[in-house]
This record gives C-alpha cells, sequence and structure tokens, in this order.
C-alpha cells in the first residue's frame, strides 16, 4: 500500500524531473493531478477528515491508475494551521485513470456522506 502522506511538493528539482522522464528510456506520458481546495463548515473538520483519508485509502488501493493521493493540512508561513481547511493533490497516470477515479462508485456515497461538511469545493486540474 502507498501511505497518504500530509505534505505537498509543489516544484521538482530538475534533477527529479530529469530521472522521470529518462526512465527506461523513454518519453515520461503526461500524468494528470488533481488539486482540491476544501473549506470545511466549523465545527466539521475531523469527521471531513476521516471520511477522505479513508478516500484517499481506498483510491490508491483499489484504483490501479492512481498514482498519489495526499490529504493536506495547509499552514500559515510561520506554521499556523489554516482552520477548517484541507486540500487534497492527486496523481493519475493518464485520463483515463481519472475518468476512471471520477466514476467510481464510491464518489457518490462519497458526496452524500462529505456535501453537508463542506462550504466551498474548488477543483483546479493539471498535467505533469
Amino acid at each position: 500500500h502507498r501511505p497518504v502522506t500530509g505534505y505537498l511538493l509543489l516544484c521538482p528539482t530538475q534533477n527529479q524531473e530529469r530521472v522521470g522522464l529518462a526512465e527506461k528510456g523513454k518519453k515520461r506520458m503526461s500524468q494528470q493531478t488533481i488539486i482540491v481546495e476544501f473549506s470545511i463548515k466549523p465545527g466539521h473538520l475531523d469527521e471531513f477528515e476521516a471520511l477522505i483519508r479513508e478516500h484517499a485509502r481506498r483510491s490508491l488501493a483499489e484504483e490501479p491508475g492512481c498514482i498519489r493521493f495526499d490529504v493536506i493540512k495547509p499552514r500559515l508561513a510561520d506554521g499556523t494551521i489554516i482552520p477548517d481547511t484541507i486540500w487534497l493533490y492527486e496523481l493519475y497516470q493518464d485520463m483515463d485513470a481519472v475518468k476512471a477515479h471520477e466514476s467510481s462508485d464510491r464518489m457518490p456515497v462519497l458526496g452524500q456522506k462529505t456535501g453537508p461538511l463542506v462550504a466551498t469545493k474548488r477543483l483546479i486540474y493539471g498535467v505533469l
């Protein structure tokens, strides 16, 4: 099982990028990212975090195209955790893996459970 971590590397070093491109002498396929910013209704952070960490664990375990799924508690530069906020960083092998994730049978159930706990949600899609 791949770990669900609590940190995010936003800018890989040049060396890390070269290693990714040089694997097996082939050009890397375009991996897909999803970043989700959640603002949680006051008093519901613990419940939301437990649900989303289980979702992350299952995504990694059950979806072959899910490479990484981090649940992040963002902080300010001084180390202060931003209250009632969770970010997700998800990395997928390709667009087919994103589509498989988004059409998973778990998604409607997750939405029903987490929807009432969420004040706002912002999705950001990207390519590595």
